[in-house]
C-alpha cells in the first residue's frame, strides 16, 4: 500500500482484473467493503479502503491482477493562494503474487523525493517466520500479521523523512542504492512521496510459472 507517511495510508483505490470466468476471491480477515468476491474474464472492478488483508482464488486456474493505486494530493481552498495539505500525487504499482516473492532483493530510492518508506510483506516457512534484513538498517522489526491465517506478516520501514536519513539499532538509512535478504520468501513495495509527487514500484519479484492459464487479448 502506498503510504502517505508513518504508515498511514488511508483509503486506497484498488483495482483487479479477471483472467477466467468463475473466479472465486476468498478474503482474510474479510472482503473489504466494495472489495469483489467473484470476477470473470476481463471484468474490471476497482474499489477504496485502508483494510489490511490477504486474497486469493480457489486455485491456480483462476488467476487475477491486482493493483494499487494513490490518489492526487488534497490542497486547502481557504487559502490564498490555495496550499497542498498532503504529500503524494497520483501513481499506479502493481501488487506482487506471494508466489513470486524472493529471497533477495537490490532496489533504488530516489534523493529528491523528501520520504522514503518500504512496504514489506513475509510469509511463513516451515520454520516460521524467518528475520528479514536490510543492508542499511539491520533486522526489520514492527511485524504484524495479515488477517487471521498466521500465513503472512508486514511492516512499514521508514528510510527518510524530510530529506532526513533515519537511524536504526543496525545504521542509518538514506537514499541510493538498497539491499534486503532473507532465508524465506518476502517482498518489498518502494515509496517515495514529497509536496504534490511520488512514485512506487516494487522492489523485484519472480518470474516462475505460477498458472496454468493461457490468457486470449482480444484484438
Amino acid at each position: 500500500m502506498g503510504s502517505r507517511g508513518e504508515g498511514c495510508a488511508g483509503a486506497l483505490p484498488w483495482r483487479f482484473v479477471g483472467a477466467v470466468n468463475g473466479t472465486v476471491l476468498t478474503y482474510d480477515p474479510a472482503p473489504p467493503v466494495g472489495a469483489p468476491t467473484k470476477l470473470g474474464a476481463g471484468q474490471v472492478v476497482s474499489f477504496a479502503t485502508s483494510d489490511v488483508v490477504t486474497v486469493k482464488s480457489q486455485d491456480a486456474s483462476h488467476p487475477f491482477y491486482a493493483a494499487v493505486y494513490m490518489t492526487g494530493s488534497m490542497y486547502n481552498a481557504s487559502t490564498t493562494p490555495p496550499n497542498s495539505r498532503t504529500t503524494g500525487d497520483p501513481d499506479f504499482v502493481n501488487a506482487v503474487p506471494s508466489d513470486q516473492f524472493l529471497d533477495h532483493y537490490v532496489f533504488f530510492t530516489d534523493h529528491t523525493y523528501a520520504n522514503t518508506t518500504l512496504t514489506m510483506v513475509r510469509r511463513k516457512t516451515s520454520k516460521g517466520f524467518l528475520r528479514v534484513t536490510l543492508d542499511c538498517a539491520g533486522e526489520v522489526s514492527g511485524w504484524a500479521p495479515i488477517g487471521t491465517s498466521g500465513e503472512y506478516e508486514y511492516a512499514w520501514v521508514q528510510l527518510t523523512k524530510t530529506f532526513q536519513s533515519q537511524a536504526f539499532a543496525g545504521g542509518s538509512c538514506g537514499y541510493g542504492r538498497q539491499g534486503a535478504s532473507s532465508d524465506g520468501p518476502f517482498s518489498i513495495t518502494v515509496w517515495g512521496t514529497d509536496l504534490d509527487a511520488s512514485y512506487g514500484f516494487p522492489g523485484g519479484m519472480g518470474l516462475r510459472p505460477i498458472m496454468p492459464v493461457t490468457v486470449t487479448v482480444p484484438k
